[in-house]
């Protein structure tokens, strides 16, 4: 057992020797946060819907409804169906965040974003995918 002296004198080394094991031990390290998660579902499963509930708060206040911001689109069925755009592409975890505690940094990185539909998402990501475009190439190839 480790006492806190012990612990506070050697916190460095062994906080390094936890990283290097997890590293070199990455299945055995999977399989037991999966045994535990597993072992405490409804703990977690509690936890996770408490965030979402302040995190819904959360984004109302600030967005002032949850809905797509495409104009002309507006879709607010299921909040499963809408991605948070952020400016920075290299932000994409912010759709995590509502699994997790809210902070202030994780706040401030929601309020950069927009809220859209996965459709209006995929065409804001994937443009030169439009099947019009598409469609219109093909034709001309095919000439």
């Amino acid at each position: 057992m480790i006492t806190r002296e012990y612990y506070s004198k050697n916190k460095e080394k062994i906080l390094q020797k936890a990283k290097e094991y997890r590293e070199n031990n990455k299945e055995r390290v999977k399989e037991i946060k999966k045994a535990e998660y597993q072992r405490n579902k409804s703990k977690y499963r509690a936890r996770y819907d408490k965030y979402f509930k302040i995190w819904l708060s959360i984004i109302i206040e600030y967005f002032g409804a949850i809905k797509c911001q495409n104009v002309g689109c507006g879709y607010n069925k299921n909040f499963a169906a809408l991605d948070f755009h952020h400016p920075d592409a290299k932000r994409t975890e912010v759709a995590m965040f509502i699994r997790q505690k809210p902070t202030v940094g994780r706040i401030e990185e929601l309020k950069k974003c927009k809220i859209f539909c996965r459709n209006c998402h995929a065409e804001i990501h994937y443009p030169h995918m439009d099947l019009n475009l598409l469609l219109i190439k093909e034709n001309n190839n095919g000439k």
